[in-house]
């Protein structure tokens, strides 16, 4: 069974093309969850969650083809005191996909220079 250690280059990637804006994520239903599509091939999915029994809060990115079959799921949970450091790496890697992913599909930084600007008026 493959790690999520794997697919760290794809996430590091993605990552990076995310932060120089080249990824145009979109939100969904879900207020936590952002999407993009590759080229019309793949398609990622970067959630924020709690789980049901502990509330332990967690990040996933799901990866599927074009024909919606899931390629990988990365999952990482937030980092303790009793957690391995992979998933410690593992959660820094996709929260930081997460924020990013949040801002562009909410287009924060423009929200933000607006929100600046009528303040600068008033």
């Amino acid at each position: 069974m493959a790690t999520s250690n794997e697919y760290l280059p794809v996430i590091s990637k993605l990552l990076a093309r995310t932060k120089e804006r080249k990824i145009d994520w979109k939100g969904t239903f879900e207020s936590t969850t952002f999407i993009c599509a590759l080229e019309g091939q793949y398609s990622f999915e970067i959630e924020k969650g709690k789980t049901a029994r502990t509330s332990t809060p967690y990040r996933s990115l799901t990866m599927k083809d074009s024909g919606q079959a899931e390629v990988f799921v990365a999952n990482a949970f937030v980092p303790s005191n009793e957690s391995a450091i992979e998933n410690d790496n593992l959660f820094a890697l996709l929260d930081e996909l997460y924020e990013q992913a949040r801002r562009i599909a909410l287009d924060i930084d423009k929200k933000v220079n607006e929100v600046t600007n009528i303040l600068d008026k008033i």
